[in-house]
């Protein structure tokens, strides 16, 4: 049972339980995710109707058997800290107060280690699966953009080319490339308004990206100077499509090209470090020791002792004339 896990060396008048019951400093903050990482970097995964998982949506449940862990462990340590704590009796604190601080503070050091590499553990996790997450959002995208091409590229080499059926690949590739730019797009504000350290790292090549797509619908589009009596129907209908159905993304997309990354000093973001550091102390602040609260009877006392306290005369005669 987890809740036998002890601290070392924190009672001061008890007992504490067998070393092989608790666990080493790291040994619980860093626990075994290899099965998740394990399934999740299956190049296929399939349900139990034999079907291939959507990518996001293994991405998704991965994600949610990480945070369970993470939930799970941490509640682990806290009830380790809290059971760590009530082997300080009330009477090691009234009889050895500075010893029992020591060894609360030994404890405290000792949770605060395993609760951050907990927390390291499962950030570094996430990352892997996330890097893994991205790069097949992008081959997938990668895989459709070169269908798409090869279709249009030989739909306009036809010498005599079907108008309809150039028309609608032109719309179909125009809608892909739109899609690809809109993740670029989410990506980079997703980066931004999270982690300030990935959104530099990554903001260059977002924004190649996009410039790439731009250059390879524009490449795209030339092709049709084949066909000179189709070439400025064929145009305009791009033209109207992008300026029309996509305009919202042709503004974010200028935006994000000459967007900076970098905040001022005075606003930066606080880091994954500091954010752990202060999950943990919001526990330990929870848990630890805390100086006896006056109950409702000693502060009658108190203000009982104050009333009976005889004030000079010449005082009270000053506290008695309220003019």
């Amino acid at each position: 049972s987890h809740k036998n896990v002890k601290y070392k060396n924190v009672s001061v008048s008890h007992e504490v339980s067998n070393s092989s019951d608790k666990l080493n400093p790291l040994e619980s903050s860093i626990w075994d995710n290899n099965e998740i990482l394990t399934n999740y970097m299956l190049i296929a995964d399939q349900n139990s109707s034999g079907f291939s998982i959507p990518e996001r949506q293994r991405y998704n449940q991965a994600k949610l058997e990480l945070s369970n862990g993470l939930h799970k462990h941490e509640k682990i340590l806290k009830q380790e800290l809290s059971d760590a704590e009530s082997l300080i009796s009330a009477d090691d604190w009234q009889n050895e107060p500075v010893k029992s601080q020591i060894k609360e503070d030994s404890l405290i050091k000792e949770f605060l280690t395993k609760y951050v590499a907990l927390e390291n553990k499962s950030e570094q996790d996430r990352k892997s699966i996330e890097t893994v997450h991205h790069q097949r959002i992008e081959a997938q995208m990668l895989e459709r953009r070169n269908a798409i091409l090869n279709a249009w590229e030989k739909a306009v080499n036809i010498k005599n080319p079907n108008n309809f059926t150039l028309f609608e690949i032109l719309k179909h590739l125009i809608k892909v490339i739109e899609h690809d730019r809109n993740y670029y797009i989410k990506r980079f504000e997703h980066l931004r308004n999270v982690d300030q350290t990935e959104a530099v790292k990554h903001s260059t090549s977002i924004k190649h990206k996009l410039v790439e797509l731009d250059i390879l619908l524009n490449k795209s589009l030339e092709k049709v100077n084949m066909h000179p009596k189709l070439m400025p129907h064929l145009t305009a209908y791009a033209n109207y499509l992008r300026n029309n159905k996509y305009t919202k993304l042709e503004a974010q997309s200028k935006a994000v090209l000459v967007a900076d990354v970098t905040f001022p000093d005075i606003v930066k973001l606080p880091t994954f470090q500091e954010q752990a550091a202060l999950k943990a102390e919001n526990v330990i602040a929870k848990y630890r020791h805390h100086l006896e609260t006056l109950s409702v009877d000693k502060l009658k006392n108190n203000e009982l002792n104050k009333s009976l306290i005889k004030l000079p005369r010449r005082q009270k005669l000053l506290t008695d004339n309220y003019f």
